[in-house]
Formats: structure tokens, C-alpha cells, sequence
């Protein structure tokens, strides 16, 4: 038996559909991805630029990368607040 591409990925229009109504607008979405990676590029390329110079050790370079996932959590989460409201 041969699934189609749409049952392999278990993503359908339908799903994106209801998606767009139930999660707020797809501008939301992509204004919240685009704040994350600028965040994330802004405070990960130094550390990481920093860490291979050996002015940051590794440790401080791999806290600083799980601090800084914290605000990207606490951006997406703003996404929920907007299901909530428009629920």
C-alpha cells in the first residue's frame, strides 16, 4: 500500500487552514520567528566568535546558548496568548 506525500508528512490544507484560524494570523507567526532568529543570531555569533578567540571559555559559551533560548521561549509563547484571545 502506497501513502501519498500529504499522509506521509500528516500535514494537509486542511490542517493549515484550521491552523491559521486557531493560532492567530500567519503574520504573527512569522513577525515572532523572524524576532527569534535576529535574537538568537544577535546573541549566539559573538559567543560563539568570542568562545573561538578563548576569550569566553566553553562553559560560559554554552550557558550563555541556553540563556538566551529563554527570551526566544518567552517570544513564542506570546503566540499562545494571542489562541487565547481570539478563541
Amino acid at each position: 500500500m502506497s501513502l501519498s506525500r500529504q499522509q506521509r508528512s500528516g500535514f494537509s490544507r486542511t490542517t493549515h487552514r484550521s491552523c491559521r484560524t486557531s493560532w492567530g494570523s500567519p503574520q504573527s507567526h512569522s513577525r515572532a520567528i523572524k524576532q527569534n532568529r535576529v535574537f538568537s543570531l544577535a546573541v549566539l555569533g559573538p559567543a560563539v566568535r568570542l568562545t573561538i578567540t578563548g576569550i569566553l571559555t566553553p562553559v560560559t559559551g554554552a550557558l550563555l546558548y541556553e540563556l538566551s533560548s529563554i527570551p526566544v521561549i518567552a517570544n513564542s509563547v506570546r503566540l499562545i496568548g494571542l489562541r487565547e484571545r481570539s478563541a
